[in-house]
């Protein structure tokens, strides 16, 4: 797998309270806390090494190899948002990612018996044809047409 430079595209994004976590950064009027764990999903291997917010104000998150894993970027708000309109905006190309990246943008908040989740995912690994990259789903997944998928070009 190459290398790739992503802002907001290279792992997960969470809107929501998180547990505790080594390092934070601030992006966006925002307080995120960085993954620098391995686990869910995947398997995968978080780092704190893959996110930074450089000297314009944008967020990077990342995919690259650190010695012989591969590693990702993962954060979260340290506070939940609640209920309104989203918006990302991703500075590169995630209708191209590798077969073997996801790129997911998801809101998220815990709910005592249940999740409140949408997610929106960028890969071509979820299926056997190439052109269906976007994936979007709406918690519980298994609940008839909350799951859509879609050919997403630039």
């Amino acid at each position: 797998m190459q290398a790739r430079w992503l802002c907001l595209a290279a792992a997960w994004l969470f809107l929501a309270v998180s547990s505790a976590s080594a390092a934070t950064v601030s992006f966006a009027g925002r307080t995120w806390q960085v993954s620098d764990r391995y686990g869910a999903p995947g398997p995968c291997l978080f780092t704190n090494a893959c996110v930074w917010v450089d000297g314009g104000g944008w967020l990077h998150l990342e995919i690259r190899k650190i010695g012989t894993n591969w590693c990702a970027a993962e954060v979260q708000t340290t506070n939940t948002l609640g209920y309104g309109e989203y918006r990302w905006y991703v500075a590169n190309r995630v209708d191209d990612l590798d077969t073997n990246a996801v790129g997911g943008l998801f809101t998220y908040q815990y709910i005592p018996g249940g999740d409140n989740e949408i997610d929106f995912e960028f890969t071509k690994s979820f299926t056997d044809d190439p052109a269906t990259n976007l994936h979007y789903t709406i918690q519980p997944y298994y609940a008839s047409g909350h799951q859509y998928q879609k050919a997403m070009a630039l």
